[in-house]
């Protein structure tokens, strides 16, 4: 059996609370410096946006929003890629090699990621996690797009070049990790945190996927 296994990075492999803070200081910053706005009023503005200072499952996503805006994306990949606070992952609390290599006996494993390859690259390095791990690994500036960087459309490209039998999609956030699987006929596990890892594993082994403490599982049409 074909199976495909995407992967999203943030709050997925690591603890996304590890970095949280300091990046949605620069989703601020970025606004203030770009838009001449005040602190506050920025802050609203992305509070109204649905992107605030701590994840949730329904979690909207800052480029997404400034280049809706007309902001340059290349400007802000450049902008946040310079201030990405990698020195502040804890290797300690995140997935493992060890995980990520029987993923890969399950299936052709990929990294799908709106982070740049530079600091993809720097995140699985401070979590020792080999790239050659992952049969792909996808990021906003390798995908061969102008456009702003979308799972759907990623994935679609995935199983448009190879036929799979099955597909799930593994991340933190609905809208953004999940609902692209489902549309194209897929189902995702919606992770409580980076430690949730270690029983998608378990129960994909199984082939007992159910909702439980550690995730949720969605399958098309839910």
């Amino acid at each position: 059996m074909a199976r495909l296994i995407i992967f999203d990075m943030d709050g997925t492999l690591y603890d996304i609370n590890d970095v949280m803070g300091a990046v949605y200081d620069t989703q601020v910053s970025f606004l203030r410096e770009r838009m001449g706005w005040a602190e506050t009023k920025a802050i609203q503005f992305l509070n109204d946006n649905e992107i605030k200072p701590h994840v949730t499952k329904d979690s909207k996503s800052a480029t997404a929003l400034f280049v809706k805006m007309g902001l340059g994306r290349e400007e802000w990949t450049e902008y946040r890629q310079r201030r990405f606070p990698i020195d502040r992952i804890d290797p300690s609390r995140a997935a493992t090699a060890d995980q990520m290599k029987r993923f890969a006996m399950l299936g052709d494993v990929v990294l799908l990621t709106s982070n740049t390859s530079q600091v993809c690259g720097k995140i699985l390095a401070r979590i020792d996690i080999a790239q050659n791990l992952f049969k792909a690994i996808v990021c906003s500036d390798t995908t061969g797009e102008d456009a702003p960087f979308d799972k759907y459309r990623e994935m679609k490209k995935l199983i448009d070049v190879k036929t799979y039998d099955s597909i799930i999609s593994i991340g933190d956030r609905y809208q953004t990790d999940i609902v692209p699987a489902l549309k194209l006929g897929g189902c995702g596990c919606l992770v409580k945190a980076y430690s949730s890892i270690e029983k998608v594993c378990e129960d994909l082994e199984s082939g007992r996927m159910v909702d439980c403490p550690d995730y949720e599982y969605f399958q098309e049409g839910e």
